[in-house]
């Protein structure tokens, strides 16, 4: 039987190291993956205000992750400043995907919100419909050009 997918061309547009692994699926598929980056990750250039973020987090309760670049870079500095990643549970943590969840729960945080649609928008939505907003102070890992549909929100 032949695949949905055959002879598709599909864009992805994930920076190229992360894109290789959906395009080898695709393939798979039969489709025709076109990689075309339209964002790059790039390295942090100051770390002062995530150290002193990631040094107070008795100071938050609730986390917020908006990619899995976000839980990658904050573990990796946590483990720079020779802190546990578990030191983020005990708080209410947030995602904005099943991958996000994924990647915080392979450090050990298990107790993860996550809405049922990938959008910074449907987890706002999901933490006022739960109540979880008001009165608590957030920490938001996000890249700095994202939409500010999220921390509006929050305020």
């Amino acid at each position: 039987m032949s695949s949905p997918l055959a002879g598709k061309r599909i864009v992805l547009t994930r920076p190229m190291e992360q894109a290789q692994a959906s395009a080898l699926v695709l393939r798979r598929e039969g489709a025709i993956p076109i990689l075309f980056p339209t964002i790059q990750i790039a390295p942090i250039q100051d770390f002062r205000a995530l150290d002193h973020a990631l040094n107070h987090l008795d100071h938050y309760e609730a986390i917020i992750f908006t990619s899995v670049n976000g839980v990658q870079k904050a573990v990796e500095r946590l483990k720079s400043l020779h802190r546990s990643p578990l030191e983020l549970e005990g708080r209410l943590v947030a995602v904005t995907g099943q991958v996000t969840r994924q990647a915080l729960q392979q450090v050990g945080i298990k107790e993860v919100i996550c809405p049922d649609s990938f959008s910074a928008e449907a987890l706002l939505d999901l933490l006022l419909a739960e109540g979880r907003v008001k009165g608590r102070r957030f920490l938001l890992l996000r890249a700095d050009l994202a939409h500010p549909a999220l921390p509006e929100g929050l305020k």
